[in-house]
């Protein structure tokens, strides 16, 4: 005889479960209004719903869970901002209906943690767009991370009920976060300080310096290109700034590993004394171009490693190192 138990018992990894259960029977006929049957579904994912079908009316009741007892996590933030301005017009043709001219501007941003990207796109009227993307590997999702999901852009003041509307000026936005497992979550309303988030001003200065670390790139940036090679016989000049000062100033220097936010020992004044300053740039010109006078420039002693002092507290430190 052969023997099927084994397939009694299903193989793999188990995805999602329904459980129907109902009272149909021979018995006394069930009342308006009674459950009659229930089903029960359950995902891998978390998601959990739970339906109750009454009798005669045909009436339907869902209850669903999301999975939120897992922990949860922001999958994207959609904002999108709209601006309305009406500009009353010099000149008004005979005749016509209109006394102003509209200008619609819109911007829109969208992080998403799938993709690792940040979008900013810009619509100046018709005819002009602009779009930056930044795809950072794992920095995006970094970034989502940092927000808590159950104090996130949740409270809002609200405006009172007497105040002012410009008509001429109407600016409103729309924000939708989409959650792991969460449903999604819409805000929107006019685009000032109480109608929005309480920490609108964080999320915003966020997304600025998450912005502006990668800057604007090289290409146009003229220390890069109107920089020219050094030559032979060219000298390295230092550029410091003293913060008690102010002021910059400039020393010849010989050591060519000397770079950019290096700190370094430099003589001060005529009596040897000598302080710890950063390094602010470095120039390379022919001596008939220094500067300052070569025969009265003073050199750079040498570089200082911050573990030999506390750079918080350089203005302080003469002669000590």
């Amino acid at each position: 005889m052969r023997d099927d138990t084994n397939n009694l018992f299903p193989k793999g990894k188990l995805t999602f479960f329904r459980l129907i259960s109902n009272n149909i029977c021979y018995g006394p006929m069930p009342k308006p209004g009674d459950i009659v049957e229930q089903h029960l579904s359950i995902r891998a994912d978390g998601r959990v719903w739970l339906s109750f079908y009454q009798f005669a009316t045909g009436t339907k009741f869902i209850f669903c869970f999301d999975g939120a007892y897992k922990s949860d996590r922001i999958e994207s933030i959609k904002v999108d901002y709209i601006r309305v301005t009406k500009i009353r017009s010099g000149v008004i043709p005979d005749g016509a209906a209109w006394g102003f001219v509209t200008c619609d501007y819109n911007e829109h941003l969208y992080i998403d943690r799938k993709a690792e990207t940040i979008e900013h796109f810009q619509k100046i009227g018709e005819e002009c767009d602009i779009t930056r993307t930044y795809h950072i590997g794992e920095g995006v999702s970094d970034f989502l991370d940092d927000y808590d999901i159950d104090s996130f852009l949740k409270e809002i003041e609200g405006n009172p009920d007497d105040v002012i509307d410009d008509p001429m000026n109407v600016t409103t936005y729309n924000v939708e976060i989409r959650y792991k497992y969460a449903e999604p979550r819409n805000i929107s309303g006019s685009y000032d300080k109480k109608a929005l988030p309480t920490d609108w001003s964080d999320f915003m200065d966020d997304v600025w310096k998450f912005m502006r670390f990668y800057g604007m790139g090289e290409i146009m940036d003229s220390n890069i290109y109107g920089k020219a090679k050094r030559s032979s016989s060219d000298y390295m000049f230092v550029f410091v700034t003293f913060e008690e000062y102010g002021q910059e100033y400039s020393y010849l220097c010989d050591d060519d590993e000397v770079s950019e936010g290096d700190w370094v020992l430099v003589p001060v004044g005529n009596d040897g004394k000598t302080t710890i300053v950063p390094v602010s740039k470095i120039e390379y010109h022919p001596a008939d171009e220094a500067p300052y006078p070569i025969e009265k420039i003073k050199r750079i002693i040498r570089v200082v490693d911050e573990k030999e002092f506390d750079p918080s507290t350089s203005e302080d430190n003469e002669n000590e190192v």
